[in-house]
């Protein structure tokens, strides 16, 4: 009995016809494929729960460099954490700042222009011509 067959034309445009019917759903499931993706790496830190359930056996302690790696994340995310507590707490700050900034700048152009008000009247009075008495006029009398 012979291992290999002779593929005949139509065997080949068969091939060929399922091959493209295959591509075209490979690009149709990707979306699909992503998502179980993120199923799965969802699912993932339960995987040693689901392997003690089924063998019964109890998974050690992680131990060593995974262990650390895991103290460090755990480090990490607690300290990603006061840092946004602090960029909060500083942009309030700021917040506050240009408010106050904003109110003494508005304060300050009234008093400039009180002051630029009373030099102003303060320059008329003083250019102001005084005015002059009319000189008596004497009269003589026949």
């Amino acid at each position: 009995m012979s291992l290999f067959t002779k593929n005949t034309n139509k065997q080949n445009s068969q091939q060929q016809n399922q091959a493209s019917q295959t591509q075209t759903s490979q690009a149709q499931n990707q979306p699909k494929d992503q998502n179980l993706l993120q199923t799965f790496s969802q699912c993932l830190p339960f995987l040693p729960l689901l392997v003690e359930q089924f063998t019964g056996q109890k998974i050690p302690p992680l131990q060593g460099t995974i262990a650390e790696i895991q103290a460090s994340l755990s480090q990490i995310q607690f300290t990603q954490a006061q840092l946004l507590a602090n960029q909060q707490e500083i942009a309030r700050h700021v917040e506050n700042l240009e408010s106050h900034a904003s109110q003494q700048f508005t304060n300050l152009q009234q008093q400039m222009q009180m002051v630029k008000l009373t030099h102003e009247k303060k320059e008329i009075e003083f250019n102001q011509p005084k005015p002059t008495q009319p000189e008596p006029s004497y009269q003589l009398k026949n």
